[in-house]
């Protein structure tokens, strides 16, 4: 059987075919091949490298393998948390064998496409290690190349893959947020990406970035209102905030009517109370006449601690900006990532109660919710936003994150919503202390 299973093999693998073998040998006529290391133990493939490439090994198993024994994941998931747990992986040795028959060898760098593409823009990729990487089972989750100078520990780029060519357009805005940035100067100290080269392959966008060299958020935070590394991305957004704002090219009229349109769009989806559907149509019509207070700043859009790192010198990165708009909404960057960190402080308290959390920082007041105070006051003076448009900014902002998360949500769940509920705790507590502060003392100041 086994020498049937060869010649097949033989017959069908092109001069310039791949032949991957999992667990097993190369016919012998086709050569030894290359040995891959691959995780996790079990199910699909999510991280590959040579096996003898002890330092790109290293570096996935830190980014993409856990080392904590969470007792919640484990409880939760436990063969999935296993199988992607390091001290697992290394107890199991997956590994895989790669045969080129034209002769071709993996160690040349990354595949013939990325080099091409890769030349054309003046880069020479020529003998790069690499590894690779494919987290979450989402289609909207990108295929990771991560090339290696030499000995180098950390990467020196970064190649996105889209997986379907349905989501290309996420990538290529990313790409066009990245440039525009360059091209502005921000993010030259480090914190930002830098656009390498973009091209397309097999009908899929490819966008090759610089690597952040650094650790995710999740693992430098404190989960404190004082974390530094929390406030240091605060810091930031405000300055992004303040180095970019513009006038609207249609003045406050064009962002109110495209405001009605998506709120429009939000009542259709959620069954909203009619007092809080009048109460958010008033936010949008304070909009309206705002032309000497309302600009637009740039957006990244996903600014939760999930798409944040901590770079080797301490400082913020704000990764995968998909979602980015550079005539975006002033305030909803600052919001979302408070919000989102907030309940990260939450959960390391104990409380996994999204709404619970909000209410105890955003509402009825702690340290958090004096940072939003405060950080929203810094932002009016810095993009020279109106006080007075705090509240409808506030308010639309949850409206248009329930409106990314209904793309999410069954319709049966749609009631069960983070955002659609969080709006209506919002409203219907808007006497809230933080609140009160929050647009008052923006008014006032």
């Amino acid at each position: 059987v086994r020498r049937r299973q060869e010649r097949e093999i033989e017959r069908i693998l092109r001069p310039d075919g791949v032949l991957y073998i999992e667990g097993g040998r190369a016919p012998a006529r086709l050569g030894a091949g290359e040995a891959l290391w691959v995780a996790p133990a079990r199910g699909d493939v999510r991280a590959a490298a040579l096996l003898g490439d002890a330092r790109t090994i290293a570096y996935l198993e830190r980014r993409f393998l856990g080392h904590g024994l969470l007792r919640r994941q484990l409880v939760r998931h436990p063969r999935r948390f296993l199988a992607r747990h390091v001290l697992v992986n290394r107890l199991v040795r997956r590994r895989a064998v790669v045969v080129r028959p034209s002769g071709r060898t993996l160690r040349e760098g990354p595949p013939r496409y990325v080099r091409s593409l890769a030349a054309e823009a003046g880069v020479n990729l020529e003998g790069r290690r690499w590894g690779l990487s494919a987290p979450g089972e989402f289609p909207s989750q990108k295929v990771l190349l991560f090339l290696f100078d030499g000995a180098a520990e950390a990467p020196e780029y970064v190649i996105k893959i889209t997986r379907d060519p349905a989501l290309n357009s996420r990538l290529e805005n990313e790409w066009r947020a990245l440039t525009l940035l360059d091209e502005a100067g921000l993010g030259s100290e480090g914190s930002l990406p830098r656009p390498t080269f973009f091209g397309r392959h097999a009908g899929l966008a490819l966008a090759c970035e610089t690597a952040i060299d650094g650790a995710s958020f999740a693992e430098r935070t404190h989960a404190t209102p004082d974390c530094p590394y929390a406030r240091a991305a605060v810091e930031w957004l405000l300055r992004l905030g303040a180095a970019t704002a513009h006038t609207p090219p249609g003045g406050a009229h064009a962002v109110a009517v495209e405001l009605e349109s998506l709120l429009g769009e939000f009542t259709r989806i959620y069954r909203i109370e009619p007092d809080h559907e009048r109460f958010l149509a008033r936010q949008v019509a304070a909009l309206e006449g705002a032309d000497d207070g309302l600009p637009l700043v740039f957006q990244h859009g996903d600014p939760g601690p999930w798409n944040l790192m901590v770079t080797s010198a301490g400082t913020p990165a704000f990764l995968d900006w998909e979602a980015a708009e550079p005539d975006g909404m002033p305030l909803w960057d600052l919001f979302h990532f408070l919000r989102s960190y907030g309940f990260a402080v939450s959960r390391a308290a104990g409380t996994r109660d999204a709404m619970r959390s909000f209410a105890e920082h955003y509402l009825a007041g702690s340290a958090l919710g004096r940072l939003l105070v405060e950080a929203t006051q810094r932002a009016c003076t810095g993009s020279g936003l109106s006080p007075r448009l705090v509240e409808p900014l506030f308010y639309l902002c949850w409206v248009h994150r329930a409106l990314k998360e209904a793309t999410r949500l069954a319709p049966a769940g749609l009631d069960d919503g983070r955002y659609v509920n969080l709006l209506r705790l919002a409203i219907e507590r808007r006497q809230a202390p933080v609140l009160r502060r929050l647009f008052s003392s923006a008014a006032d100041d």
